[in-house]
């Protein structure tokens, strides 16, 4: 049987097959599943920021950072991460709160710091949502230049 006739025939199956595939990539990058690490909401991350017990790391860009951050926040981009984890070994076996934009780079970033031996928590809404749940309430742990 030829390839087109084998579509034309199993169209349906090939289409239901794919939809899954693409379910599951994205539950994949939205870090639903096979994500070994925290997730907390942008509200419980500024109180647990806020308590002062837990190191934060913004894996966003510089320019990113530069436009505002969390204060004491240490900025490796997530595209940095692999060559500069050595920057974050005092942090080893620790939690850590990791924070992007949106969420998404920080589950990235947050797989790759499970398999060097961290705890990562990561942020959901990443630093978007907590300027949205803390800017008013705790102005104090926001800097922006």
């Amino acid at each position: 049987m030829k390839i087109v006739e084998f579509t034309e025939k199993n169209h349906k199956i090939i289409y239901f097959i794919a939809m899954i595939a693409i379910g599951i990539w994205i539950a994949y990058i939205k870090g639903w599943i096979l994500a070994d690490f925290k997730f907390v909401s942008a509200k419980d991350a500024v109180i647990l920021i806020k308590s002062g017990k837990y190191p934060t790391l913004d894996v966003r860009e510089k320019k990113e950072w530069n436009r505002g951050h969390i204060k004491g926040s240490i900025l490796i981009p997530v595209a940095e991460l692999k060559s500069r984890v050595k920057e974050l070994q005092k942090y080893k076996g620790k939690e850590i709160i990791v924070y992007c934009k949106s969420g998404n780079r920080s589950i990235k970033a947050g797989r790759f710091l499970v398999k060097q031996g961290f705890k990562p928590i990561n942020v959901k809404s990443g630093i978007l949502g907590m300027l949205v749940e803390g800017s008013k309430k705790y102005p104090e742990i926001f800097e922006s230049k």
